[in-house]
C-alpha cells in the first residue's frame, strides 16, 4: 500500500446532506454525463455540494488529495526519505487553474446552500463555484435564457413533485444543443 488512507474518502464532506453520495460517484457521474472544462453546468438539489465540488475539481485539476501529499505511506521508502511533498508534486500543481467554466449549485433549501459552500471551501474550490437559493418555478426569471450546457439534479423522494416544474423550467435555461 503506497498511499496508506482510502483515495475514495473526500476531506472536504463536513457538511453532508443524508442523501448525498460519494465523491468518486460524483465525479463518475459528472463524467458520464459528458461533462467536460469549458461546460457550463447546472445542478438543481445541490445538497452538499458534492458533484459542483467534483466538476470544480476535475475542472480547475486540483487533486481531491491536495492536502494530504504529506501522509502518503510512500515518503516512508528509502528513495522518498528526503524528499519534500511541495517539491515533488510543484510541476502538477502549477497547472491548477483557479478560472474555469461555470458550475452552479442550485437548492431550494438555504441549509443546503450553506452545507455546500462550506464544503467547497474546505476543498479550495469556493471561488469556482456560484451557489444561489431559487425555487424551480423561478429558475427562467432568475438564470439567463439558453445558458447552461449541462442541467443535472439528484432529487430524493421528497422532492420529486418539484421536478416536473425543473423540467419545464429546462427548456428555457438549457442550449439547444444541451
Amino acid at each position: 500500500d503506497l498511499v496508506g488512507f482510502d483515495l475514495s474518502q473526500r476531506e472536504y464532506k463536513i457538511f453532508p446532506h443524508s442523501a448525498s453520495i460519494k465523491g468518486t460517484l460524483g465525479y463518475s457521474i459528472m463524467r458520464y454525463i459528458g461533462y467536460e472544462k469549458d461546460k457550463k453546468l447546472l445542478n438543481y438539489f445541490s445538497k452538499s455540494g458534492v458533484m459542483e465540488i467534483e466538476a470544480a475539481l476535475f475542472s480547475s485539476g486540483r487533486s481531491p488529495n491536495y492536502y494530504r501529499k504529506d501522509k502518503f505511506t510512500f515518503w516512508k521508502l528509502p528513495q522518498f526519505k528526503d524528499k519534500d511533498p511541495k517539491t515533488l508534486f510543484s510541476q502538477h500543481d502549477s497547472k491548477i487553474k483557479e478560472s474555469i467554466s461555470e458550475i452552479t449549485g442550485i437548492d431550494p433549501e438555504l441549509r443546503h446552500i450553506m452545507a455546500g459552500k462550506k464544503n467547497a471551501k474546505i476543498a479550495s474550490v469556493e471561488k469556482l463555484i456560484n451557489f444561489t437559493r431559487i425555487d424551480a418555478d423561478w429558475l427562467d426569471l432568475k438564470l439567463k435564457e439558453n445558458h447552461f450546457d449541462i442541467i443535472m439534479c439528484h432529487a430524493s423522494n421528497n422532492e420529486l413533485p418539484k421536478l416536473s416544474e425543473l423540467l419545464s423550467q429546462a427548456k428555457t435555461i438549457l442550449k439547444k444543443d444541451g
